[in-house]
């Protein structure tokens, strides 16, 4: 003999159990019953007002980017969204924050940039290659799969770039 029913739950920040027993003609069967969080996923968009989608320009001041890191998009009880950013993979920076919104982070920036790669867009304009990573964690310490995207960051004739 079996039974169909329906179990309503709610979003749990952390994984919860129940137990489920029903009782029939003297006999009763019991079975567990796990409510786990929402997975965590990382997504995230790169803009910048003057280049638009996935491009970020280099301003005059010190640590002065114009675009901005986006991922409001990402699902969980997310706690924590940490960035790392990179020109040459083995030289990221980065910087953690409990915000959605952030801007990249660049300390020693024309360092960033040694060795970095160069590219063309379809307008003609020159750019340097970087790499941007999202991770996001929750409260637990559980952390989403890594998320890069390939960013065009025009250097605006710093760092000893001609364009």
């Amino acid at each position: 003999m079996s039974a169909s029913f329906t179990v309503g739950t709610s979003t749990t920040a952390t994984p919860s159990a129940a137990t489920i027993s029903a009782s029939y003609g003297g006999a009763t069967r019991t079975t567990s019953l796990s409510v786990l969080p929402p997975a965590l996923t990382a997504v995230y968009s790169v803009t910048s007002p003057q280049k638009g989608a996935d491009a970020c320009v280099l301003g005059t001041e010190a640590d002065e980017i114009d675009c901005v890191l986006d991922a409001r998009g990402s699902t969980g009880f997310i706690d924590r969204w940490t960035w790392r950013y990179w020109t040459v993979e083995a030289s990221p920076l980065g910087h953690s924050t409990t915000d959605s919104q952030a801007k990249p982070s660049l300390t020693n920036r024309c360092t960033f940039f040694q060795n970095a790669s160069t590219g063309i867009d379809p307008q003609g304009n020159r750019y340097v290659e970087m790499t941007i990573e999202l991770v996001v964690q929750d409260r637990l310490g559980s952390r989403s799969n890594p998320v890069q995207r390939a960013v065009r960051m025009y250097p605006n004739r710093l760092c000893g770039y001609s364009f």
